[in-house]
């Protein structure tokens, strides 16, 4: 590797995997596609899916910050704690997150009665990444207001 400049460069170049962003459509659409997906999985396993599934994918969202392997922690969390047979309600993912440890303040409120705004999707995502110390670029004006409010 280190008589090939080229190879060596290409090798220790940083490679930087950012959680999905809900305000890039693509972003969304790839995240929404994965957790589909999941559920997908959920059900073809026999599990019975009591909740809405778009409402959901915003509050695994939300949960996440973007993140799909940390929503997919928070769907497995049922089964996790020995919930095979049991229908998969809104209630129940949001028990078993928090029993597991998964779910901690702030996120808990991405499982009350109403669905997070895009405000509150937004402001996890930039906690995501300020928690890992990356920086967020603004791309609108209600972005750049949130960011000042994080």
């Amino acid at each position: 590797m280190d008589s090939n400049e080229q190879f060596a460069g290409r090798c220790l170049n940083t490679i930087r995997m950012n959680p999905y962003w809900w305000t890039v459509e693509a972003d969304r659409i790839a995240f929404c596609d994965a957790i589909f997906a999941a559920f997908d999985c959920l059900e073809k396993s026999g599990i019975l899916l009591e909740f809405d599934q778009d409402d959901m994918v915003r509050r695994l969202y939300g949960v996440s910050g973007g993140r799909v392997p940390v929503a997919l922690e928070v769907l497995r969390a049922p089964l996790a704690l020995g919930g095979q047979n049991l229908p998969y309600s809104t209630k129940t993912i949001a028990r078993a997150a928090t029993d597991s440890g998964l779910e901690r303040d702030p996120y808990q409120s991405f499982f009350q009665e109403e669905p997070p705004s895009d405000t509150e999707l937004i402001r996890s995502y930039i906690r995501v990444m300020a928690d890992a110390g990356l920086e967020v670029e603004p791309m609108t004006s209600h972005e750049l207001a949130i960011m000042r409010g994080v």
